[in-house]
């Protein structure tokens, strides 16, 4: 009868140890941040915290759902800001950003000697400005939530909304501008084999497209019209996606040439080389830098006479 006790007992403590387990792990305790719904409707507002500060920039929910996953640093769940309106309590949501693009800067032109920045232009988010430390959004965002992206010459407002802006009195149509539009879209419902990608008119994958840094895209146009679906040869295909560039001399404000010799493949796809720097080097696989002398040289040297570097990214 003891040893039947003891078990029973030890049973009953196992028991109660695996039940502790579990409601640790489906707990979120007393944190007010821990594990909750990172999705949002897109008629909600939400609202980015600029980091080191007390600032923040309210957006649109469907502006939210347009931002890449992974820079998103609220991993955990959404931080609940509360203040006061007079007698009214207001609570509200709020995330901060892993800002995407390496060094690459939009809210200001000053910094370190290492970083590299854009020229100045204004950015519009589905027709909102995008001022100061909000522009950061656009390099976060993902292409394929992209219904449309329009360049602007002459925007009606003067001013850069950068750290370091000014009016301008030299430029009386305005500012250049970006004109961002984004779409409803289903990330897992996307095939690859219904839509045709290009970029500059060379045929891209939907892998290279979706690793595109935003910042460098000129214009964006998706087409269902037959007679753009007819120029491609593939069955089925629904929609073609049409993406221009901005060269790296309309964009930044230092680049170094290329002197002609080297060759960019990304994924087997031949592309522009200094296309290598309008990519989220977080989306790189891996990246070879061959030169002659080097394995597998000669295989690229006879198929790309008179080129003797060769760039080969892997997505």
């Amino acid at each position: 009868m003891k040893n039947i006790s003891l078990e029973s007992f030890h049973l009953r403590d196992h028991l109660t140890l695996v039940i502790i387990i579990i409601s640790l792990m489906t707990s979120c305790t007393n944190k007010e941040n821990c594990s909750r719904d990172l999705k949002i409707n897109n008629e909600e507002t939400i609202v980015l915290q600029q980091p080191g500060a007390s600032i923040v920039w309210p957006i649109s929910g469907s502006i939210y759902n347009s931002i890449d996953p992974r820079y998103i640093a609220n991993t955990h769940g959404f931080t609940f800001s509360v203040h006061s309106e007079g007698e009214r309590m207001i609570t509200q949501k709020t995330f901060e950003l892993i800002p995407g693009g390496g060094s690459l800067t939009l809210e200001s032109g000053i910094g370190s000697s290492n970083a590299t920045y854009l020229k100045s232009w204004n950015y519009y988010i589905n027709d909102k400005l995008m001022p100061y430390y909000s522009r950061t959004l656009v390099t976060t965002l993902m292409p394929q939530a992209f219904e449309e992206v329009k360049f602007v010459k002459n925007d009606s407002l003067k001013m850069v909304l950068v750290s370091d802006a000014t009016l301008s009195d030299t430029i009386g149509q305005g500012v250049a501008a970006i004109k961002i539009y984004t779409r409803n879209f289903i990330p897992n419902e996307i095939s690859k084999d219904l839509i045709i990608y290009t970029l500059n008119n060379t045929v891209i994958t939907q892998k290279i497209f979706e690793a595109l840094n935003p910042v460098f895209i000129k214009s964006l146009q998706r087409s269902t019209n037959k007679t753009d679906l007819a120029s491609y040869e593939n069955k089925g295909v629904k929609e073609v996606v049409k993406i221009e560039l901005f060269t790296l001399k309309e964009t930044l404000s230092s680049f170094t040439a290329d002197g002609g010799n080297s060759v960019l493949l990304i994924d087997n796809i031949e592309l522009p080389l200094e296309t290598e720097k309008m990519f989220r080097k977080d989306y790189f696989k891996e990246i070879k830098y061959i030169s002659p002398g080097d394995e597998g040289s000669s295989i690229y040297e006879q198929k790309y006479p008179g080129k003797k570097n060769f760039i080969v990214i892997s997505l």
